[in-house]
């Protein structure tokens, strides 16, 4: 006996509430129940992903034809198999790509549709996103964290530099007393330093301080940066007083 079963389910990612649909075609005896596995972080646009189709087990599916599609990027091998490699390319870095499957087993059994979804990573701008100034209010530097780190909580891959620029006659309790600042509004908002670096420039035009979203591997030398400077945001605090000069 034919019939059709359709399960729908929400999953949480990066972009919100999404639909992930599995539909099963059942011919003769019992259809397992899988789903597609997806990476475990959000990708960059320039990684090649690896995506599975597995059993309830967790083990990639066996004696079936497993034929793929996605919304953007390209299948770059496994064509037919439980394992695809996929690139998804730069025009598709800050987006969710769909993946659906149909994996028809070799015995007749059954068909089932799979259909899911997983985000790109953005590509950070050559500018940063934001800048706080010395007249900035407390309520101010706030909303401007918010913007850096609401890009932080949606992109596991992206990281903040805080790039501190000092006028040279800069004092050193002025210089103490923007860092700290900064510090105060991240606690206040309760953020996370994990992902949060410091850079200080000693000899510059202006007293402000650029928030800059970056990848690990980016060049930070397009940001007039070196990356072997910087002070990581969980122990920026207990330094202060030996990079602060």
């Amino acid at each position: 006996m034919r019939f059709f079963v359709l399960t729908l389910y929400l999953l949480l990612t990066m972009a919100g509430e999404v639909r992930s649909q599995t539909s099963t075609l059942v011919q003769d005896g019992t259809c397992p129940k899988l789903s597609i596995k997806l990476p475990d972080r959000v990708p960059s646009h320039r990684e090649t992903i690896s995506l599975t189709i597995v059993d309830s087990s967790g083990s990639p599916v066996e004696k079936a034809r497993v034929s793929w599609k996605v919304s953007a990027g390209r299948i770059v091998s496994g064509e037919g198999n439980a394992t695809i490699s996929f690139t998804a390319g730069r025009e598709s870095a800050g987006t969710n790509i769909i993946v659906s499957a149909s994996v028809e087993f070799s015995d007749g059994r059954c068909t089932i549709f799979l259909s899911d979804l997983f985000g790109i990573a953005m590509v950070p701008s050559g500018h940063p996103v934001d800048e706080i100034y010395d007249d900035d209010s407390a309520n101010v530097i706030k909303a401007k964290l918010d913007n850096a780190f609401t890009v932080l909580a949606d992109n596991n891959l992206v990281q903040a530099v805080f790039k501190m620029h000092f006028k040279p006659n800069t004092t050193r309790g002025n210089k103490s007393l923007r860092l700290e600042k900064i510090l105060n509004a991240i606690r206040f908002r309760k953020y996370s330093l994990e992902r949060v670096s410091f850079y200080f420039e000693n000899d510059a035009q202006d007293n402000e301080t650029e928030i800059w979203l970056t990848l690990p591997e980016s060049d930070l030398s397009e940001m007039k940066m070196d990356r072997t400077k910087l002070v990581k945001g969980e122990v920026v605090n207990k330094q202060r007083s030996k990079i602060l000069r």
